[in-house]
């Protein structure tokens, strides 16, 4: 993650930022169950999870953030993306619709196929996306890291190392306090900012999408009764 960074940027507004995303996330929802005369499609049902978990996340990182737990805070931007992924691979291929239900079914994305016959493998849609976020690939590696148990857990613990060799190790409720944690929590939370503001403008295209007579025919071969 290389987002600009600073020890003077003021968390708490970038936080407060964030936490107003999530009236925005609702919003878009709205506006996507009351396009096209309130008609409802497998989009329309992955959309809901979509905003769902994006709220859910949001809240969690937030909390995490202020508590200083970034062993969990971390993790959280990569759930971020996950959602962001998911849902731009259904503008990938040839009957989103079905994709949404593949998605909804619990099916694996990995073995689908998209206009190009390139298989949904999340570097695969990593590196499309990358196209419209250019530090993607750099934050979904570095928090990737956090999801299984690995070198950043080892790290985390160490308070201080001495130059005689010294280590000092620190469990603890909360995280150390430094200009270096200060500086990580700025970063992460641009990111979430960031990717948030991706996947509200991605749900927004769906609802133009679905009041849209062009996109009429595509979207009504799943009309759900």
């Amino acid at each position: 993650m290389k987002q600009k960074t600073s020890s003077r940027v003021d968390l708490n507004a970038l936080l407060s930022k964030l936490d107003s995303y999530i009236e925005l996330v609702i919003k878009t929802q709205q506006r996507i169950q009351m396009a096209d005369g309130k008609n409802m499609y497998s989009l329309d049902l992955l959309s809901m999870a979509v905003s769902n978990r994006a709220i859910r996340v949001i809240q969690g990182f937030i909390q995490a953030t202020e508590s200083s737990n970034m062993l969990v805070s971390l993790p959280l931007v990569r759930l971020h993306i996950d959602t962001l992924l998911r849902w731009y691979a259904t503008t990938l291929v040839e009957h989103p619709h079905e994709l949404a239900k593949l998605i909804l079914s619990g099916s694996k994305l990995k073995d689908v196929k998209d206009r190009e016959e390139k298989k949904l493998t999340d570097s695969y849609l990593v590196g499309c996306y990358s196209n419209y976020f250019s530090q993607l690939k750099t934050v979904y590696e570095k928090t990737s890291g956090y999801i299984h148990l690995s070198q950043s857990h080892m790290t985390a613990p160490v308070y201080s190392v001495e130059s005689e060799g010294t280590i000092t190790w620190m469990l603890s409720r909360g995280h150390k306090n430094d200009s270096s944690v200060h500086a990580g929590k700025v970063e992460s939370t641009l990111c979430m900012i960031e990717i948030t503001e991706h996947i509200i403008h991605l749900l927004d295209h769906w609802a133009e999408q679905k009041n849209s007579v062009n996109g009429e025919v595509v979207h009504k071969t799943d009309k759900r009764e």
